[in-house]
């Protein structure tokens, strides 16, 4: 019996573990080992990438690079053979599992640059070999480093579950697990065959045997680890309380937004669990879990103190007392249907949704306590993926509450995608009301506010500005940009609202300006200003740039009132620093970048 190919796969898994033994893919391993089915995911993925590719590269060299003489660029040319699988690999992910394609979201792509994929086909490559023997080593060198990261996911999972220190808490742990994690792997170093060694068989032999021995030892030692790690991880009964609500007995363990959800308490949420949105907000009066790297993004040292966490990542390990806002309280899961789904601009679309609940969603309602937010479901995703949209309008017709979104559609973007494509009479799960602040700014009437907005963050400065049509009597200057007239929204509140702000001067005393950062067709744009007569509209700068042409003086401003602004992040980001070097104070300044709803910062 040949035993070398058998000797080869398990020295690819185990001796020469990409990651154990290697340290390659360790930026993976770490981003991704959050939740062991979002492991299991990219190590799969990476498996997939590796296997078909490293045996492409094997018959790529063979037969091109080495009788050519350009052995020397087989890592550029290996670099761009792998970005071709990735992205064959993505489009099947995307297409087939959307709901692995949106937990992986970024380090997808980034697949492509990850030195494991790139290492693993080198370190397998065996030019006297075959084609066969060089995928099944590269498939064994994925499995490796599949079993390496579940292995990480799985300590990771119980950490988040333990007293760690803060100091220790992330990254550093996750290293030093690694680390650790390593030391059987790389213990029996010297008792292993090179995956492309072909050695004489009395050698082989005995190497095999000595190997045999090791990873025997490895994997006794793993299935002692996971069993441990499982005995660990018992949950147990705790009581959750909440400040106006009732208790909640439930498994420690959880997160606190599935614990919630699983009451019928909704808080908003837009990232999938992930952390990134900042949306769901908690305050833990007692017993508060130890906060994460994801939570340092969006609370100070002092809030974090005093108890905020984010309920998709808080684990609630004993008995807590919780206070969320009380707006959260009356929020429901609605099911509406599509009346209109109209294209209101380049890649933009208008949806008028229907319901028959009204007590929380009443006109009136919605004009005292400002502009609001819903969050809507991807029905085919598992875990539940929601993204948060503005309410441009709310209205009542027949006892059916209707409210109006605009959704604008991102390249490969999972659920502005789904939203676009849908017809009048199809129905879709969100969540709701949420109000975009906690309380409408006390404004006054000598005060100067600005409003700049980028593309679609027109729509939560109009849907303010609609709510206090009837008490913003102040100085306040519009700004809107976008990338051309096609992006503009061909919509009649906003047009409306911008009609009366230029005609009724002393209602407003306002400046209201548009900025088209290119302008490719003049026909529309000309069709714009004569539809919108009085309003400055300028091309050929962004929306920054014209806030600092028309207020060079910023910082001395009598009086200066609130500023808000919503629109891309990297416009808010410039926005917020333009009023922070101008003096203003940082509570006076609230933003919305499309990821986080509109907040002071």
């Amino acid at each position: 019996m040949n035993w070398q190919l058998p000797a080869i796969l398990f020295g690819a898994i185990f001796s020469e573990n990409l990651l154990f033994s290697r340290y390659l893919g360790l930026c993976s391993a770490t981003s991704m080992t959050r939740r062991t089915d979002l492991a299991l995911g990219m190590g799969l993925s990476v498996t997939a990438v590796l296997t078909v590719a490293a045996p492409c590269a094997h018959l790529l060299d063979a037969t091109v690079l080495d009788p050519i003489g350009l052995s020397s660029a087989r890592t550029v040319i290996f670099v761009m053979l792998i970005a071709g699988v990735v992205q064959f690999t993505e489009k099947i992910l995307y297409e087939k599992f959307p709901n692995l394609y949106s937990e992986m979201g970024i380090y997808l792509p980034l697949i492509s640059v990850n030195c494991a994929i790139l290492g693993g086909i080198l370190l397998t490559a065996n030019p006297a070999g075959t084609v066969a023997i060089n995928a099944a080593t590269a498939f064994a060198a994925g499995f490796g480093w599949t079993i390496a990261i579940l292995l990480l996911a799985h300590l990771r999972e119980a950490i988040d579950e333990s007293a760690v220190p803060e100091c220790m808490r992330g990254l550093p742990i996750t290293l030093f697990l690694t680390a650790l994690a390593s030391l059987p792997f790389s213990g029996f170093s010297g008792m292993k065959p090179e995956l492309s060694a072909f050695q004489p068989k009395n050698n082989l032999m005995k190497s095999i045997t000595l190997q045999g021995f090791a990873e025997l030892c490895i994997v006794i030692f793993m299935i002692l680890f996971l069993f441990s790690l499982l005995a660990a991880r018992k949950s147990r009964k705790i009581i959750i309380s909440i400040e106006g609500a009732n208790p909640i007995p439930c498994e420690s363990g959880e997160t606190l937004l599935n614990i919630f959800e699983s009451n019928e308490i909704y808080l908003p949420s837009a990232c999938g669990g992930k952390g990134s949105c900042g949306l769901c907000k908690v305050r833990f009066i007692s017993a508060p879990p130890l906060s994460g790297p994801m939570e340092k993004l969006h609370f100070s040292e002092k809030e974090t103190s005093m108890g905020m966490r984010l309920a998709c990542l808080a684990r609630p390990g004993e008995n807590c007392m919780v206070k969320i806002p009380d707006s959260v309280l009356t929020t429901d899961s609605n099911i509406g249907i599509i009346l209109e789904n109209r294209s209101v601009a380049s890649e933009t679309s208008l949806l008028k949704i229907g319901f028959p609940k009204t007590a929380t969603w009443s006109n009136h309602d919605c004009r005292k306590k400002g502009p609001l937010f819903i969050t809507v479901e991807l029905p085919q995703l598992r875990p539940r993926t929601r993204r948060a949209y503005s309410v441009l309008h709310v209205s009542k017709q027949n006892g059916v509450t209707i409210i109006s979104i605009v959704v604008k559609k991102v390249a490969l973007g999972l659920l502005s995608g789904y939203l676009s494509d849908l017809k009048p009479g199809a129905s879709i799960k969100f969540f709701g009301p949420f109000l975009e602040f906690n309380s409408i700014p006390s404004f006054s009437d000598n005060r100067m506010n600005i409003m700049i907005s980028g593309g679609t963050g027109i729509v939560p400065l109009a849907a303010l500005m609609l709510s206090l049509s009837e008490s913003l009597k102040q100085r306040t200057a519009l700004f809107m940009g976008f990338r051309n007239p096609d992006q503009f929204p061909e919509i009649d509140e906003i047009h409306s609202l911008l009609r009366e702000r230029s005609e009724n001067s002393q209602l407003y005393q306002s400046l209201t300006h548009i900025s088209f950062e290119q302008c490719f067709q003049d026909r529309k744009l000309s069709e714009l200003k004569s539809s919108l007569p009085g309003i400055q509209i300028s091309t050929g700068s962004s929306i920054t740039d014209a806030l600092q042409d028309n207020f060079p003086d910023l910082d001395k401003l009598e009086a200066p009132g609130f500023a808000f602004a919503a629109g891309p992040p990297e416009m808010v980001a410039k926005a917020r620093t333009q009023f922070r070097e101008k003096n203003w104070p940082s509570e006076n300044i609230l933003c919305s970048d499309y990821g986080e709803r509109i907040s002071n910062v």
